[in-house]
């Protein structure tokens, strides 16, 4: 198999989307936009039953949308046609507003991640914190993902934060690289009073044996 596809058949009233990208299934929005709609027909269909989601291939089920898209786009989403910014916003608050109840049971704070899409910028994040409104609704402070005004973004998510994800660059990025002033952001941490945890995400080409010990060890210098 070599080409992306999404097919729909009916059997006995069950419906069953398969869908393939050669990419490990890391979807182009044109094959996003054709299983989302693939799976809205399905849904008004009153033959179909049971919806059954299908990868193909022998590697993930689905890596999600492309990286290489989204980077051409600087993390910027296409809106879904016919909707809005807003409606995309109330149906992430009310799923977090569900998830929440769940992780109140569970004793789990979820860290909600600057990554693109509607959570691109902090005032993307807040915004769903806010609307939600939860103790077990914080923010994940990803120091890799603000592509401008990275600074002024960060102290604005810092208050916010339950886990902080320090990006490096060893070797270059896969992706993109970032000129990050680490001590520059402890200080925007220790100001907002941040006492959590700093998680490394290195994602540099560098071999992970020696890109991860120079990596902890810049952290270490820069949060002490």
């Amino acid at each position: 198999m070599s080409d992306a596809y999404v097919r729909s058949t009916l059997n006995n009233g069950i419906r069953r989307i398969e869908f393939f990208h050669p990419q490990s299934n890391s979807l182009p929005g044109k094959i996003l936009r054709e299983l989302a709609q693939a799976i809205q027909t399905a849904g008004n269909d009153s033959d179909t039953r049971v919806i059954i989601l299908q990868s193909q291939g022998e590697k993930a089920f689905c890596a999600g949308a492309s990286f290489d898209e989204l980077m051409a786009n600087k993390g910027i989403e296409p809106r879904l046609p016919g909707h809005t910014d807003d409606e995309g916003f109330n149906w992430v608050n009310d799923s977090f507003a569900e998830l929440c109840k769940r992780a109140e049971k569970l004793g789990v704070v979820m860290g909600l991640e600057n990554h693109w899409g509607l959570g691109r910028e902090a005032s993307g994040v807040i915004r769903v914190i806010k609307a939600v409104n939860s103790p077990w609704l914080r923010a994940t402070l990803d120091t890799g993902n603000f592509l401008e005004n990275m600074y002024p973004q960060m102290e604005a998510l810092a208050p916010y934060a339950v886990l902080v994800q320090a990006k490096t660059y060893p070797g270059g990025g896969e992706w993109y690289s970032l000129e990050i002033d680490n001590s520059r952001v402890a200080e925007i941490l220790r100001k907002a009073g941040y006492r959590g945890y700093i998680s490394l995400e290195m994602e540099g080409k560098e071999d992970p044996a020696t890109a991860i010990p120079k990596s902890l060890a810049m952290l270490r210098k820069a949060f002490g």
